[in-house]
Formats: C-alpha cells, sequence, structure tokens
C-alpha cells in the first residue's frame, strides 16, 4: 500500500475517532500517525501529503485535548486553532472542561483559561468568511475586538449576548450557519472568562434532588435530568433503599430500652401504617384516571382524605 492509500485508510480512522469523540482512541491515533511521518520520511518525501497528516494529527489531539500536557494544551491552541474550528459540531467550551477537571485546585484552574485566553485573543484562524468590521477578515482576534467594543471587557449577561448577533450589523448579516458558529465561539470565550470559583464556572456538573426530581448544576442554574425509564427506575431503587436503612436506623434508635411487649405494640403499629400508605398511593393514582371535577374524582379525593385523618 502506497502513502496515499495509506492516508485515505488513516483519515477514515481519523474521522470515526472525532465522530465518536473517543479521547483515548485519538490519542493513540495520533501518537501513530506521528510515528508513521518520521517513518516514512514524507516530510522531505511528499508535502502535500505531509501537510495532510500534520491536518489529520491536529484534528485528533483536538479531541484528545483532556489527556495532553498543559504545555502542548497551550501550544496547540498556540499553533492548531484553525483545525479546532473546521471540525464540524466540535464543542469548544465542553473540551475545555474536560481540560479543567483535571486540574484539582480551581485557583489553577482559573490561571490555566486566563494563559489560554490570552492565545485566543491574538489567535488569526478563520472563524467566518463574512466580516468581522468594517475591513475586517473575520479572524478570531478581529471578532473579539468587535465583540468588546459593543459588550465591553467584562462577562456578558444573556441579553446583552443574545443582543449582539441581533444588533451588530456584522453578526447579523451573517449567514445562519457562520452566525450559529460565532455563537458557538463566544459561549467558549465567556466561558474562558468565567472563574472556576463560581457556581457559573465550576466544571464539574454536581447532582441534587429538590422536591423529588433530579437536578444538575448546569452554569450555575439547576437543570431537571432527563433519565430514561431504566435510570428512573433505578434511581428509585437507590432512593427506596437509602430510606429503608435511614428508617431502621431510626427504628433501632426509637426501641432502645423498650420491653420485648412495647417493642411488638410500635411493630404493629408501623405494619398498620405501611398498609394505610399504601392505599393512599393506590388511590393517587386512581385519581389519575378521573377527570378533575368529577364525580369520581371527588369520592377517590375523599376517601384519601379520610385514610391521612385517620393515620
Amino acid at each position: 500500500m502506497n502513502t496515499r492509500q495509506q492516508l485515505k485508510e488513516h483519515t477514515e480512522q481519523a474521522k470515526e475517532a472525532v465522530i465518536s469523540d473517543d479521547a483515548i482512541g485519538a490519542y493513540r491515533l495520533a501518537e501513530e500517525l506521528s510515528e508513521y511521518v518520521k517513518k516514512k520520511g514524507l516530510k522531505r518525501s511528499d508535502q502535500e501529503v505531509y501537510k495532510r497528516y500534520l491536518g489529520l494529527i491536529a484534528k485528533l489531539k483536538w479531541i484528545a485535548l483532556s489527556i495532553l500536557p498543559r504545555e502542548e494544551v497551550l501550544a496547540h491552541f498556540e499553533s492548531s486553532f484553525q483545525d479546532a474550528l473546521n471540525i464540524p459540531y466540535f464543542n469548544l467550551k465542553d473540551k475545555l472542561r474536560e481540560v479543567m477537571i483535571e486540574v484539582v485546585l480551581l485557583e489553577e484552574r482559573d490561571k490555566y483559561k486566563k494563559e489560554i485566553k490570552g492565545i485566543v485573543d491574538r489567535n488569526r484562524a478563520m472563524l467566518t468568511k463574512g466580516k468581522a468590521g468594517e475591513g475586517k477578515n473575520g479572524t478570531v482576534e478581529n471578532w473579539i475586538k468587535t465583540y468588546i467594543s459593543d459588550i465591553g471587557l467584562k462577562k456578558a449577561d444573556s441579553i446583552k449576548f443574545e443582543n449582539f448577533f441581533t444588533s451588530n450589523k456584522y453578526a447579523n448579516s451573517l449567514p445562519a450557519p457562520e452566525k450559529s458558529k460565532l455563537k458557538d465561539f463566544f459561549f467558549f470565550y465567556e466561558y474562558l472568562k468565567t472563574s472556576s470559583l463560581t457556581p457559573e464556572g465550576l466544571e464539574e456538573r454536581p447532582v441534587f434532588e429538590v422536591d423529588g426530581q433530579v437536578k444538575v448544576m448546569e452554569d450555575g442554574k439547576l437543570e431537571p435530568v432527563k433519565l430514561t425509564k431504566l435510570q428512573q427506575k433505578i434511581a428509585r431503587i437507590v432512593d427506596e433503599t437509602l430510606k429503608s436503612e435511614e428508617q431502621e436506623k431510626q427504628i433501632e434508635k426509637q426501641e432502645k430500652g423498650m420491653t420485648e411487649a412495647e417493642k411488638a405494640e410500635a411493630r404493629k403499629k408501623r405494619q398498620q401504617e405501611e398498609k394505610i400508605r399504601a392505599k393512599v398511593l393506590n388511590l393517587q393514582k386512581m385519581l389519575e384516571n378521573y377527570p378533575k371535577g368529577s364525580l369520581e374524582h371527588k369520592v377517590v379525593e375523599e376517601e384519601i382524605k379520610k385514610l391521612k385523618i385517620g393515620s
């Protein structure tokens, strides 16, 4: 197999790693391709093929960004930012988030993001074909200058952010795909300005239970977690198990110092309470079958009230 045939095969492998967002697979393939390029001496023998391989390796390293050492990440932002912008549907913000999660100290994450922001601020990679201003082509550097002149240096609130893409004549005149790409870039840029010490900038996504609903902290906001039916079932089982363990501990505390007769009476009472709770749950499910205000709905509602009062 000659080098051009091999390039075709390697291109397909790289495409698969990029689409699947397989960081480990991408890293291994990037190492393999780097070794292949050296072994074949492509830098001297075939400049065109050599440059194509460099492009593949650069894209693979963007997918594997969280595995790379800090110095290499910074160098990659410096030299290969265009490759990141050329990967379809590549989420720079989420990818950098993966990198930051590997950094233990939050203060160190802020320093790291500041270094990256400095590189991005002066980057001349082409972000859009459309102009970024009067006589300014659509480079990253030029778009940032235009953005800052409209928004300012501080972190933009959501209203200011959205307004930029409609009120700025250069941003607003972009075709829809380019405008979407520009917006994604500035989501990433705003993230670089956000401290990891704040709820909005924290890279981890802590999960909470609020009023019986599982929610995740995303960019400082609690958002509901959309679970599959199987995940919901598992969550209920875990929740019930934890509640059951907690109840058992409470019972042990309550029964300390009780006589056997008193313990038996307490157990009997608990069993009765459990039966009433089960009946109430069944009746509450029945309510869903009848329209609100109907006679059947009122009868079932009344029965639930009686059971709750009686307990």
